[in-house]
C-alpha cells in the first residue's frame, strides 16, 4: 500500500510539473497556479485592513474597461461585477475578484481574471492570488442578442498553447506589479 501511495505521489508530481513549464507556483491542494505569501508589516490589523482597501480602490476592478475584439471593434464593459465578495475587519479578511489586461500573440483582446484573498494581522499580511482564467474577447454574435462573446481558459491549460512563451514575461510582470502595489499600500506609500 505504501509503495502504491509513493507511485501515485510521483505521478501526480510529474503531471503537475509537466503542466508548469514556466515554474509558476502551484498549490498542492488545488493543483492551480497560486501566488501566496505571508509578509511582515508595520501596523495594527485595522490600519493594514484600511490600507488593503485603499489598494483595492486603486485597482478599481469594478471599472468600465475598453475592450477590443478580434476584428478591432471597441467595446466598453464593466467586466468584474463584484470586486469584493467578502470583507470583515475584525477577522482581517478581504476576498474578491480581479483582472489584469493580458497580451497574447501581440493581441490586446485578452484579460486574466483571478480570485484574491488578503488577510491582515497585527504587523503581518498574507495574500493569495489564484484561479487565473484567460478571457478572450470575441466579436458580438448576430441577431437580437448582440452581447460580446468570449472564450475562457484556465491559465493552467492556456500555458500549453503554442506561443505562450511570448506572453509569459507579460504575465510575470503583471503579477510582480500587483504584489508590489499591495506592498506599497501596506507600507502606507500609495
Amino acid at each position: 500500500m505504501k509503495i502504491l501511495c509513493l507511485i501515485l505521489t510521483f505521478f501526480i508530481n510529474q503531471i503537475a510539473s509537466a503542466q508548469n513549464d514556466y515554474n509558476y507556483p502551484v498549490s498542492k491542494e488545488t493543483g492551480k497556479i497560486t501566488y501566496e505569501k505571508t509578509l511582515q508589516a508595520s501596523g495594527k490589523k485595522e490600519l493594514l485592513f484600511k490600507r488593503v482597501k485603499q489598494f483595492l480602490a486603486l485597482q478599481d476592478y469594478g471599472r468600465v474597461v475598453m475592450m477590443t475584439t478580434h476584428s478591432g471593434k471597441q467595446l466598453n464593459s464593466s467586466i468584474i461585477k463584484q470586486p469584493i465578495t467578502y470583507e470583515d475587519v475584525e477577522e482581517g479578511k478581504i476576498f474578491g475578484n480581479g483582472f489584469l489586461p493580458f497580451q497574447y500573440r501581440g493581441h490586446d483582446y485578452f484579460f486574466i481574471f483571478f480570485k484574491y484573498k488578503i488577510y491582515v494581522y497585527d504587523n503581518e499580511y498574507r495574500y493569495n492570488f489564484t484561479d487565473f482564467v484567460v478571457y478572450e474577447v470575441m466579436d458580438p454574435g448576430f441577431g437580437s442578442d448582440r452581447r460580446t462573446e468570449s472564450k475562457n481558459f484556465p491559465l493552467e491549460e492556456f500555458v500549453d498553447r503554442r506561443v505562450y512563451d511570448r506572453s509569459h514575461p507579460v504575465f510575470v510582470q503583471r503579477i510582480k506589479d500587483l504584489k508590489h502595489q499591495l506592498r506599497l499600500a501596506i507600507d502606507g506609500n500609495l
